[in-house]
């Protein structure tokens, strides 16, 4: 401490210093969190996007089916 008793720099130094290093780790965190998330997104949205191709093929054949049984009631 200073003679008037004020706080010096050379005294809250070290303090800054563990809080700046608490706050960047939280950040780095947050960052690792973010990137997740979005890979996760990506991925998601690939597998979601294959199952709807693959339900409209689906629904596209049972349409075409539906077609020629109707076809094959009207012959009869």
């Amino acid at each position: 401490m200073a003679i008037n008793g004020a706080i010096t720099l050379e005294e809250i130094s070290p303090l800054l210093e563990s809080q700046i290093d608490n706050l960047s780790l939280w950040i780095k965190g947050l960052g690792a969190i973010a990137v997740v998330w979005v890979v996760y997104g990506i991925i998601t949205f690939f597998l979601e996007r294959k199952k709807m191709k693959d339900f409209e093929k689906i629904s596209h054949d049972l349409h075409r089916l539906e077609k020629k049984i109707d076809a094959s009631l009207r012959k009869r």
